[in-house]
């Protein structure tokens, strides 16, 4: 469960980065939107650090986003981070395949 958890803090910091990639924003910037420190940003984005509920909130509203989009993009990243580790182990050779992986993860997470 440690593995997973620290995917899911990956998965964090990389929707975050896209994210703030998309909106041509720096940490900088980002920073300046939320109020959080650059180096913080910077530790979360490498997946060093994990923020709390209320910091994706702030991180949310400063990516123009709501709550529930931020989790929602963080939960595809999660999901095709596990799938990329699993295909290390396992050959899987479509794009379905990924997607029925997905779906399994998604519906029985609650249950880890």
């Amino acid at each position: 469960m440690i593995y997973e958890s620290k995917i899911y803090q990956k998965a964090v910091g990389v929707y975050m980065m896209n994210c703030r990639h998309i909106r041509d924003m720096t940490q900088q910037g980002l920073s300046v939107q939320t109020g959080l420190s650059r180096q913080f940003i910077s530790k979360m984005e490498s997946g060093a650090q994990m923020p709390s509920i209320p910091t994706l909130l702030i991180i949310a509203e400063g990516l123009e986003m709501t709550l529930e989009q931020l989790f929602c993009g963080i939960e595809k990243v999660y999901c095709q981070l596990l799938f990329v580790q699993s295909n290390r182990k396992h050959s899987y050779s479509s794009v379905a395949e990924q997607n029925g992986f997905c779906n399994y993860i998604n519906r029985t997470k609650g249950s880890w």
